[in-house]
């Protein structure tokens, strides 16, 4: 069976403010590497890589995933 409280004790997690900003922070550095070319998904993780070293390990795969999801859309923005 489902523990449903395990699932709000996530979203309390995810919704902390310094999470928060972390998801925000990854979503728009994968635009900002997804806008330029050249920049692939691997390689903005790597860009991303001397910024994380002081994080934990939630808050870093919060970073990198969003980063990971927005990439392949931002290349679309060039015209």
């Amino acid at each position: 069976m489902i523990d449903i409280s395990l699932l709000f004790e996530t979203l309390a997690v995810i919704f902390q403010a310094a999470n928060f900003f972390l998801i925000l922070a990854g979503m728009l550095l994968g635009l900002f590497f997804g806008a330029l070319p050249g920049i692939s998904s691997s390689m903005g993780i790597v860009l991303m890589l001397p910024f994380t070293y002081s994080m934990g390990l939630f808050p870093l795969l919060l970073c990198w995933s969003r980063c990971m999801r927005v990439l392949p859309t931002a290349g679309r923005l060039r015209r």
